[in-house]
């Protein structure tokens, strides 16, 4: 007892003192030294986990309209190994998952606003995301029992005095090395007075958040641990947190993992679910002309769009628009197999009076076939043959808007050389004028097509839809680089614990994900 009252002593009569001060490095009893640390040097300390906004991984607000159709599950459904997914093949997966607040002091989820994916980061990165992992393999444990842990980590909780049921559930999700590293520190010895002050000097945003940390150590530290839902209430703040430091995204937000090449989204139902959305790319064959303009699109289920230009109309180009070259379009011509007899085919041809550019905004580049790694199965340089007969009215109007159309291509390079930055190589120019040309293409087909151009409940609509679709497997070969001769069907795995969702409202928490289902 007279140790522990000397190390009382002396860390009071230091954290006293000004902010640089610092432990001594003086004998004590039995032995025992005391690090040379102080206000400045905790406040400074890296916490457990860092993952923020800043670390969201590639953000695609041009798919907030996006709702691909869900891919069959393979008979038993999709299983799990170590806690991962294993997707049977491209398409859309949903998942409900338990998940789990990671930033306590913070208010829950709202309603409509959206989240993103990012890695977690921070000095015990690794041990959360191993409590998320491990928490499939203990389905014994109640929910609550691995958020309550979790909240300990994220406190800077000493383990080896903690509650004894904390150290129950510790045992069971935690490695002897883990908890071993969980056991001491020095913030859990801080005695109140001390950690009243770091709350002052760590001002307005970082202070309630210590204060938060606080009231969790000492209550996971109590003879007698508190409910749940009193815990709940110190970790989950109730109430509106009010307006954003930043702009915020729609609750439909799409973000692309290209370590993984999927496309993810979350849905928080609160804190404690998350529905959980994963698309891998279906691979598309894409077809250009002389011209390099993109004629024809087919997936591996039999869908083609196949585009016809009005040569008749003289090509677009302004001395505002170096690199683009605008096409006028004359209409389409849609396949399908029919669902009610698959040997047989569905056809329909629609006339759409819009256009596209083609080129790289800014930059005058050749683009022979060979530097575009996506055309995978291109289907030769052959000119769009067969036109309509298409009343444009003035065609002097036809391209109006191009300066509109010029900023999104704009707009679309920089995300394209902000998301070649997250590969492990840099792509090449043909890669990315490819990717830019199906980005021309995709707008020109939505401003040239409406859902209201057709009946309710036909199929041309759901057809011209998939463009994205093909739009996002370019983005996904840019990421892998595919070759002519790259079948691309490994089987891909999604691990929901490697990753954090994080909110784009700045007062909201961010969200951990385990493979649980809810």
């Amino acid at each position: 007892m007279r140790v522990l009252s000397l190390l009382a002593l002396l860390v009071v009569a230091v954290w006293a003192a000004p902010s640089q001060a610092q432990l001594p490095r003086i004998p004590l009893p039995g032995g025992i030294k005391l690090p040379e640390i102080g206000i400045d040097a905790l406040l400074k300390e890296e916490p457990p986990l860092t993952t923020g906004l800043a670390d969201a991984l590639i953000s695609l607000p041009e798919l907030d309209r996006w709702e691909p159709p869900l891919a069959k599950l393979p008979e038993g459904g999709l299983q799990t190994k170590d806690g991962a997914f294993v997707l049977p093949g491209p398409g859309r997966y949903h998942f409900s998952l338990q998940s789990y607040c990671l930033r306590a002091g913070t208010h829950g989820p709202g309603q409509g606003e959206g989240y993103l994916h990012a890695p977690l980061k921070g000095a015990r990165a690794e041990i959360i995301r191993g409590i998320l992992r491990r928490s499939v393999e203990h389905p014994e444990l109640d929910q609550h029992q691995v958020q309550l842990l979790l909240w300990a980590v994220l406190a800077r909780t000493n383990l080896a005095k903690a509650h004894r049921d904390l150290r129950e559930t510790a045992k069971l999700l935690l490695t002897a090395k883990e908890f071993g590293a969980l056991s001491g520190g020095v913030w859990g010895s801080l005695p109140d007075a001390v950690q009243n002050r770091l709350v002052r000097e760590a001002g307005p945003v970082l202070g309630p958040l210590l204060a938060t940390e606080a009231k969790l150590r000492r209550a996971f530290s109590a003879r007698s641990l508190p409910g749940y839902d009193e815990l709940e209430r110190v970790a989950v703040l109730a109430g509106d947190p009010g307006a954003s430091d930043g702009p915020v995204a729609p609750r439909t937000r799409w973000s692309y993992d290209p370590t993984k090449r999927l496309f993810i989204r979350y849905n928080p139902q609160g804190y404690s679910r998350t529905e959980v959305d994963v698309y891998w790319p279906e691979r598309w064959a894409v077809g250009r002309d002389n011209l390099r303009r993109i004629v024809r699109l087919a997936d591996q289920s039999g869908n083609v769009i196949e585009t016809l230009y009005d040569d008749t109309i003289a090509p677009f180009t302004h001395g505002q628009a170096p690199g683009l070259t605008g096409y006028a379009f004359s209409g389409y011509r849609l396949t399908r197999r029919d669902p009610a007899d698959a040997a047989a085919v569905q056809v329909r041809e629609i006339k759409a009076p819009g256009w596209t550019f083609v080129g790289r905004p800014g930059k005058r580049t050749q683009q022979g076939l060979a530097g575009g790694v996506f055309l995978a199965e291109n289907l030769g340089n052959t000119r769009a043959g067969l036109r309509f007969a298409v009343d444009v009215g003035d065609l002097k109007d036809r391209f109006d808007g191009w300066q509109e159309r010029y900023d999104q291509a704009n707009e679309a390079m920089d995300r394209w050389d902000r998301i070649n930055q997250h590969f492990d190589h840099q792509g090449n120019d043909g890669a990315i004028d490819d990717l830019t040309d199906m980005d021309h293409y995709n707008n020109g087909l939505d401003a040239a097509t409406s859902q209201d151009m057709f009946d309710k409940g036909d199929w041309i609509a759901d057809h011209l839809a998939r463009v994205v679709n093909a739009w996002n497997y370019c983005s996904d070969a840019l990421a892998g680089l595919l070759s002519n001769d790259d079948a691309d069907s490994e089987a891909r795995s999604f691990d929901p614990s490697d990753n954090a969702a994080v909110p784009t409202h700045s007062g909201r928490q961010r969200l951990g994900q385990s493979a649980r289902s809810r």
